[in-house]
């Protein structure tokens, strides 16, 4: 079977791209018996993965995203007899090319549910565009229940068509415990002795003003800093400036972080803290289990479905919650501990091993 791939987001920073740079190498490992073509946007993106003898990378240049989608894609895989198209992102060719099942990965319908977090041109496109993605889909693959839902929901997708495969952390996600690494990242990034961590980016679904005034209200001790991670996280300096005059020097703000530093950044860290307002599945939540830190996230949307038990659910609509959320962890060590060890045997439900076995089933099974 013929199995194209398109790939022109893997370079991206964040979800989308993390998704597609720990999905591809499983399916390439378990798709022995199929011949792969990685479909790219631009030469810079041809050394992204090691290929195997039976996968190929081809290069399909332009600079106009629509026009590669709509046109170049579509006409590659007919021209070559492709099987199976399948993106790890949200579009297709919506003229489905002939012969050709097209599969598309849901990331979450955040534009339907919080509309407010987004500019009104982006909503307009994706809510004109994306009924037609998922109609030129013959299947779609949803990274969570809560995912799932909401397209049938908003979008109208018959259940038949979705297939739920949660995510998961990179396979270099787990307890730092050597002294030397641990001291190299505190150093690399300027980290306090005792932090309260959150890998928000700058996002607006992160919930960054409450989250920062209920680590205020939580009365802590001024050894306890809070440090933000993620692309663009420090310009919230810029939008809050009361809260982060407030707070003073208790606020790190690290910007974008290797994936490599991550582990250790999670394994220095006392409490996780991720009290999104919509999170389709979100990775951070599997990150910080993979590494045994104990968890205060939100009780709506998908965390709960990913944390389960090893993690306190709080309301990212109250500040008074998340503050006694993560008021009640910081202040119990014993009850630190059992988060710890629960959120490490929870960790076991997920892995790109999975992710990988059950996508490649789906891409087979369209065919």
């Amino acid at each position: 079977m013929k199995i194209a791939l398109m790939l022109r987001g893997v370079d991206k920073q964040g979800g989308t791209g993390v998704y597609a740079k720990n999905l591809v190498p499983k399916l390439l490992e378990y798709g022995r018996d199929h011949e792969w073509t990685l479909l790219y946007q631009a030469e810079s993106q041809l050394d992204t993965f090691v290929l195997p003898s039976y996968a190929k990378a081809v290069v399909l240049p332009s600079r106009n995203s629509i026009y590669w989608d709509q046109i170049l894609v579509r006409r590659y895989v007919q021209r070559e007899g492709v099987d199976v198209l399948f993106n790890t992102k949200f579009t297709l060719p919506i003229i489905r090319p002939k012969n050709v099942s097209q599969i598309m990965a849901l990331h979450g319908a955040s534009w339907y549910v919080i509309p407010k977090c987004y500019k009104w041109w982006d909503v307009l496109n994706i809510r004109l565009m994306m009924p037609l993605y998922c109609r030129a889909a013959n299947h779609l693959v949803s990274n969570s229940k809560c995912t799932t839902d909401d397209y049938q929901k908003y979008v109208g997708v018959s259940p038949a068509k979705i297939t739920t495969i949660p995510l998961a952390a990179a396979d270099n996600f787990r307890r730092i415990t050597d002294n030397c690494i641990l001291d190299k990242v505190r150093d690399k990034y300027r980290l306090p002795k005792r932090f309260v961590l959150s890998v928000v980016g700058y996002d607006p679904r992160k919930n960054v003003p409450r989250l920062l005034k209920a680590f205020a209200k939580s009365n802590l001790e001024n050894d306890i800093k809070l440090v933000l991670v993620g692309k663009g996280c420090e310009r919230f300096r810029d939008d809050l400036p009361m809260i982060f005059n407030e707070l003073g020097d208790r606020v790190v703000t690290t910007g974008w972080v290797e994936q490599l530093d991550l582990p250790a950044i999670y394994s220095l860290a006392t409490v996780f803290f991720f009290p999104s307002i919509y999170e389709e599945f979100g990775i951070p939540n599997c990150e910080a289990l993979n590494c045994g830190i104990p968890i205060v996230t939100s009780k709506t949307a998908a965390p709960p479905e990913i944390v389960g038990n090893a993690g306190v659910l709080v309301d990212p609509l109250s500040v008074q919650d998340m503050a006694k959320g993560l008021r009640k962890v910081l202040a119990d060590k014993n009850l630190r501990d059992k988060l710890s060890k629960m959120a490490i045997d929870r960790s076991k439900e997920f892995s790109w091993e999975r992710t990988g076995r059950e996508t490649l089933r789906v891409l087979v099974g369209a065919s």
